[in-house]
């Protein structure tokens, strides 16, 4: 996600350099040009069945129904 939006920030910082001839945004430009963000692997851990039932029955206990308490699909 970070990579993501730092492509976002470049992608906006380019625009204000060549569509608005932004001095500032030429400097950042630069600046984000010469720099590198190192990638980091995906994680590997996914969300079973239980942890859902687990995370919702909590919500329930703390006052917090925002999901069904039970569904059929799981």
């Amino acid at each position: 996600m970070a990579h993501g939006l730092v492509t976002m920030l470049r992608g906006l910082i380019n625009f204000g350099r060549a569509t608005l001839e932004d001095g500032e945004c030429e400097r950042l430009s630069v600046v984000l040009h010469n720099m590198n963000f190192p990638r980091v692997k995906s994680r590997s851990a996914r969300l079973t069945a239980e942890h859902a039932i687990a995370v919702r029955k909590m919500a329930w206990e703390m006052g917090r129904p925002s999901m069904p308490k039970h569904s059929s699909s799981i």
